[in-house]
């Protein structure tokens, strides 16, 4: 397995299933090509208007507070709604394929 990266922001390890590129490819931001290589990883809880999107009991909340970015703020409740289902649901996938612990093992939303 390939040595972790570190992180832009905090410049600690960054595995597979902690990585905000790997969560960017599942949610259709980011493609899976040669140009994510270029890209500097970093924790998704250390990407806070991304990680704010996850809401799943094994994922403590992320709060971003800057007004441009929170989530909280966002007028259009269907749009709110719609990313975080396909932020929270992006994480479990991350988690089935790159986490090896067990307790990782999600079924639509179950363990």
């Amino acid at each position: 397995m390939k040595e972790p990266n570190n992180c832009s922001v905090c410049n600690t390890p960054v595995n597979r299933w902690d990585s905000a590129i790997e969560l960017g490819i599942e949610t259709g931001e980011l493609e899976d090509g040669p140009n994510r290589f270029v890209i500097r990883d970093k924790h998704i809880r250390c990407s806070p208007s991304r990680a704010q999107r996850i809401m799943h009991p094994d994922f403590p909340p992320v709060i971003d507070d800057r007004p441009a970015f929170d989530i909280r703020l966002w007028k259009d409740a269907g749009k709110r709604e719609h990313f975080i289902k396909c932020y929270t649901e992006a994480w479990m996938r991350v988690q089935n394929n790159h986490n090896p612990k067990q307790e990782f093992m999600y079924k639509k939303g179950i363990k």
